[in-house]
């Protein structure tokens, strides 16, 4: 009996194996002409010149394709072969790296960096060590970047940022709040270097590409990837990515053929065609929540390195991936662990930013809906609807004035409404059925208009006050007990930069200012308008006021040879301008 059953699995088996194979192409072919359609569509709403995808189902690629152009001049097209920069999904093979040294015994997770990097030297105000897990969930406290030198056109060694910070201050406590920074991931870089004692581009290549059959995947630009390597544009204007100085935070060049490898690599429980790239419990740590225990961070979910929250997701499940920015070139890599699907978009042209993430969610849904049946729910059951609120007094305490990255918005009371301006214009916070505010305006002081997607909230956690883009993310923090130092008083006026080096981007426009009983340091980077809210701690210090990525952050005077002031922030050293001084004399 037991030979009987024997043959017989042997004879269905290979009709299993069949039938499985022959679904996947099934249900692929009625993704194809539907995706392709949305992404042409898509490519020419936002004027984006060349996409590349890959659908990754298990261990198989089942569907990967270019779309466009990736050299408009020489007529070639985008393939799934193309080669593009992949911004900070780069951090996922450096944070994968460091993982197979703490599997190796190298080092300790969780002891303090300092132990190894023995020369790593910075400021703070807080208690708390910085740990290699803080830094791989952005907990670590430090600042998100130092902007001087990040992007140049001739971009120094990144260590010497890493070991050149004794002059400056993290920005929080360790595990207080989630503050992404380039400069972190970096440091995790850093140490992979000094523990291996060797380069860390060698590193990650012998230990993680080679392994996973990358071969057009490098942080450097070998002859192979040039030669697939796409052009960048902006609105069809070709253009040239700056070197970023960060190489372990967003240098690295892949294409989608190669990306799939690593979700494949995901799926296999850290194996990747029969070879263990990392110990299974060591990828499951990746992907297990990091925070649990920081309030500040609301429902956002971090693993080490992977991103776990994608809200148009949430009804498949677990979800694992991360996004990547350059000038030029956008990536999205994304899974669905529990349905073993995984989807990965590069894109090489700056207004890529707008599309990567829809054709990910756009391909994800589409694999759920064809192959398991799964649709996502109707989502017209959690429309946001306005409501009438009489208890808005409860609220009187949020009232003031908030600081909200480059900008501040002072939440007022009127006939019953809260509301702020925003470039002059009145945006009213009406509630809603969700226990949060739509925002409201009048376009043309006639035509309302209600922005759905900037549901907002306000929230107190510990001792500050703060607005909340849904329960999300903390996006601003109330300006409260607010004084201004009086040495700080008579440093205000117009700046000049002295340090722009062979930066691409750099600050203009600088001023220190008080407006309103508010000092504020004033500049324009990368074509954006800000306003930093400055808090003063002493004499020569003050903090910016916010919360998340580069909230907090330390500005600071010194002295030059001539005794006079020198203004520090993220790296740039500013100068009062010439004039400014003599109008004070």
């Amino acid at each position: 009996m037991k030979t009987l059953k024997i043959l017989l699995l042997l004879l269905v088996l290979p009709f299993l194996v069949y039938s499985q194979s022959e679904n996947k192409e099934d249900y692929v072919e009625k993704i194809k002409p539907e995706a392709r359609k949305e992404i042409l569509a898509l490519m020419k709403k936002y004027k984006v010149t060349g996409v590349s995808v890959a659908l990754v189902d298990d261990q198989q690629i089942v569907w990967s394709e270019g779309f466009g152009y990736a050299d408009v001049k020489n007529n070639i097209k985008a393939t799934d072969s193309t080669v593009y920069r992949i911004g900070s999904v780069s951090k996922l093979f450096t944070f994968t790296s460091a993982m197979q040294l703490v599997e190796a015994g190298k080092f300790n997770i969780d002891s303090a960096y300092k132990k190894y990097v023995t020369d790593f030297s910075i400021k703070s105000n807080f208690s708390g060590v910085i740990t290699p897990r803080t830094l791989m969930t952005h907990h670590s406290g430090m600042p998100g970047d130092m902007l001087q030198g990040f992007m140049s056109n001739k971009a120094d060694p990144y260590s010497t940022v890493i070991l050149g910070l004794s002059n400056e201050h993290t920005a929080y406590p360790p595990n207080y709040v989630f503050a992404y920074s380039n400069l972190g991931a970096s440091m995790v870089g850093y140490l992979v270097e000094r523990i291996s004692q060797d380069r860390f581009e060698d590193v990650v290549y012998k230990n993680v590409f080679l392994p996973m059959g990358m071969n057009n995947s490098s942080f450097e630009m070998p002859e192979n990837c040039k030669r697939l390597y796409s052009k960048g544009y902006d609105k069809g204007k070709e253009g040239i990515d700056p070197e970023i100085r960060e190489i372990p935070a967003g240098l690295m060049v892949s294409n989608v053929l190669d990306l799939s490898n690593f979700m494949e690599m995901i799926f296999a429980d850290g194996k990747y065609n029969g070879t263990q790239v990392l110990k299974k419990e060591t990828l499951t740590e990746m992907l297990t929540q990091q925070n649990m225990n920081v309030p500040r961070d609301l429902d956002f979910k971090i693993g080490l390195g992977f991103f776990l929250s994608k809200k148009e997701m949430e009804y498949a499940g677990r979800f694992a991936g991360h996004g990547g920015d350059t000038d030029f070139f956008h990536a999205d890599l994304s899974t669905l662990p529990d349905h073993k699907l995984g989807v990965v978009v590069l894109t090489n042209s700056k207004s890529g930013s707008l599309i990567r993430n829809k054709i990910s969610v756009l391909i994800l849904k589409k694999a759920l809906e064809y192959k398991e049946g799964l649709k996502e729910p109707d989502a017209s059951k959690n429309d946001i609807k306005l409501v009438k609120n009489d208890s808005l007094d409860n609220l009187n305490k949020y009232l003031g004035k908030y600081s909200i990255g480059g900008d501040i918005f002072d939440i007022k009371k009127k006939r019953g409404h809260f509301f702020f301006k925003q470039s002059g214009q009145a945006i009213y916070l009406i509630p809603n059925n969700h226990g949060s505010f739509t925002p409201k305006l009048k376009l043309l002081g006639i035509i309302p208009i209600k922005l759905k997607e900037q549901e907002l909230n306000f929230k107190t956690i510990g001792d500050n006050d703060y607005l909340a883009f849904k329960n999300e993310a903390l996006f601003g923090v109330k300006i409260a007990n607010y004084t201004i130092n009086e040495e700080w008083k008579k440093k205000t006026g117009n700046y000049e930069l002295l340090n722009q080096g062979n930066d691409k981007f750099y600050p203009e426009n600088i001023s220190l200012v008080i407006d309103h009983d508010i000092l504020s340091f004033k500049l324009k980077y990368f074509g954006t308008k800000l306003a930093l809210v400055l808090q003063t701690q002493n004499n020569n210090e003050a903090i910016c006021l916010g919360i998340g990525r580069n909230g907090m952050e330390t500005l600071y005077f010194t002295k030059d040879d001539k005794g006079e002031d020198v203004l520090h922030y993220s790296g740039y050293q500013f100068k009062l301008k010439k004039e400014e001084t003599k109008k004070e004399k």
